[in-house]
């Protein structure tokens, strides 16, 4: 049996000597956190670092890790949308308003023609970035990353999900 990608990446930074996960339990990486609880000697913090908002919300946190040379490897889940905010408006907001069967074209929130490259992004502030266009790249690229022992920022473009 084919073991699940998450499990595949949990490993590969326990055997990098990780211990601390950040992030923000809720939104893209919710199969990840369904594999941590099989991995007890990983910890999970909660930090506000998610998706494109890396990019977008939290752009302070790459300048702080290369100002103090931090050795923090951001792994950006990169699916070229806003999908947290498309999800909150889908499944809480027009349900609330009594619009649960209501199609958007969420305007402003997909970067499908211009994607955001947050790879690139973090070179301009001095940290080395990567990117993962396909699966088989990853742990590769994320050993790379990892053994820098600098800030390193991996942007891997997963699936842009369709929300209606």
């Amino acid at each position: 049996m084919r073991k699940p990608s998450r499990h595949v990446l949990l490993e590969m930074l326990i055997e990098h000597g990780v211990e601390y996960i950040f992030g923000n339990p809720g939104t893209t990486e919710l199969p990840l956190m369904d594999g941590i609880q099989d991995y007890p000697q990983l910890k999970y913090m909660l930090a506000l670092q998610e998706n494109v908002a890396v990019a977008m919300y939290s752009i302070q946190g790459l300048w702080t890790a290369s100002q103090y040379d931090l050795p923090v490897t951001y792994i950006v889940c990169n699916n070229r949308s806003y999908r947290i905010l498309k999800h909150f408006l889908a499944n809480y907001y027009f349900p609330t308003l009594g619009l649960k069967n209501r199609k958007s074209a969420y305007t402003g929130m997909n970067f499908s023609e211009h994607p955001l490259d947050c790879a690139a992004l973090s070179e301009g502030f001095g940290i080395r970035g990567f990117r993962v266009d396909d699966p088989k790249d990853l742990k590769p690229i994320l050993e790379q990353a990892l053994n820098l022992g600098k800030p390193s920022l991996v942007d891997v473009h997963i699936h842009q999900e369709t929300i209606r």
